[in-house]
């Protein structure tokens, strides 16, 4: 018996290193995007970045939050004990702060595809004024977007294409992690609904800090046309 358990944990060691080995050599950004022709280029100068949503995925932070959202259906506070009460506020607040610092990091992100943008030549708009009309239109934060909508808030923004993007943070392992990170996106011609630009740039790295996300971004856009 002993042995058999040597040999399951000795085997786990060598796949986890393989893995590690794996991932290691991939330090190069997988790219897929798709440009529409110059052509389609020439009437757009105004373009609106609409939504960057963040999703972060990690055993941990999947268990915190069913476990967030589980005592939240199966209770109430009049129904919990003092104990019970402690622990849902406890969960809550972690649970805000990692909203928090997601929201954060899709401003930063939209900042930088917006200064992308602008080292492009084209005009963009300024986020403020941008989240106003989200609002207006029940869509900000509710990551429930569809083309038809996206172009209504284009126009309404005075806009010649709108962008809509999604940064997926995957994390693998718990002791020595590490992060599959994708960044996938859409340019509608607000005039026409047509795809002006689509695709997914994707780096898989032993570390994570956020230049690796504007690496990505710069990566998406590189081929757009000025």
């Amino acid at each position: 018996m002993k042995k058999k358990i040597f040999n399951q944990s000795y085997l786990r060691k060598i796949n986890f290193l393989l893995l590690i080995v794996i991932f290691s050599n991939c330090n190069s950004i997988e790219k897929k995007v798709s440009i529409a022709p110059r052509k389609y280029f020439k009437q757009i100068n105004k373009i609106a970045v609409l939504q960057t949503t963040i999703k972060l995925k990690s055993e941990k932070a999947d268990s915190n939050k069913e476990l967030f959202f589980k005592m939240l259906e199966s209770t109430n506070e009049s129904s919990l004990g003092k104990l019970e009460t402690i622990a849902l506020e406890k969960q809550k607040k972690e649970y805000e702060t990692i909203n928090t610092k997601i929201n954060k990091l899709e401003n930063d992100t939209i900042n930088d595809i917006n200064a992308k943008l602008l080292d492009k030549g084209y005009i963009t708009f300024d986020r403020s004024s941008t989240i106003k009309l989200l609002k207006e239109q029940a869509l900000y934060q509710t990551g429930l977007y569809d083309d038809s909508r996206n172009i209504k808030v284009g126009k309404l923004a005075t806009a010649d294409a709108v962008f809509i993007g999604n940064l997926n943070i995957t994390i693998i392992g718990a002791y020595s992690p590490i992060y599959d990170i994708e960044f996938n996106g859409k340019l509608l011609d607000v005039e026409t609904g047509e795809l002006l630009a689509i695709g997914a740039v994707n780096i898989t790295k032993a570390d994570f800090h956020k230049e690796l996300i504007l690496e990505l971004i710069q990566s998406w856009f590189e081929n757009l046309p000025n």
